[in-house]
This record gives structure tokens, sequence and C-alpha cells, in this order.
């Protein structure tokens, strides 16, 4: 999973509502599956619609990505692993605040 394809495999997972492929690449501690649930909860509606990604920084391990979505004007960042040894996202509980204007 290359860090730019890994924003889109999110939100079809999120769009889907298939919390165990959204959970699969989760690679911290933690129960991946109740984190993606909540996701889910969060965020399913708004991937349906247009979402984006912003790459604020250039990572070599960790890649912060800031998602958007458009209906519901929100954002959620996520932190992709974009080394060689271990690929995946990391998972934080979502925090689906409005964009700042």
């Amino acid at each position: 999973m290359r860090s730019r394809t890994a924003p889109s495999w999110i939100v079809w997972h999120l769009a889907d509502r298939d919390a165990d492929a959204l959970a699969a690449p989760h690679t911290e501690d933690g129960d991946a599956n109740s984190t993606a649930r909540a996701w889910i909860k969060a965020y399913s509606k708004d991937a349906q619609g247009q979402v984006t990604a912003d790459f604020p920084e250039e990572g070599s391990v960790r890649q912060e990505v800031v998602l958007h979505f458009a209906e519901s004007h929100r954002t959620q960042e996520i932190t992709v692993r974009i080394n060689n040894e271990t690929r995946g996202v990391v998972l934080d509980s979502p925090d689906p605040a409005a964009e700042s204007p």
C-alpha cells in the first residue's frame, strides 16, 4: 500500500461500511475493529460523497494525511505507515470536527 493510495482505500471501505477491511491494515496496538466501527459510524455517509486528501509533509516512515469530506465540511487526519517492512495505517479514534472556515 503506497501512501497516496491508502486514503482512497480507507474511503472505499468507509463507504462500503466494511469494518473488517478497514481494520485490517491497522498497525498499532489496541482494538482496531472497534475503532473501525467508530470510523464507519462517523464517516460512512460522508465517504459516499466527494472526499479529497492533503499530504502536508513528505514522510519517510510515516506520513500524515488529512481527509476532507465535502458534503459535511469535516476533516479527519490519518497516519500512513510507508516503510517497506510494515505497511498500513494508524486508525486513531475518529474526531468528526467541522473544517475551519
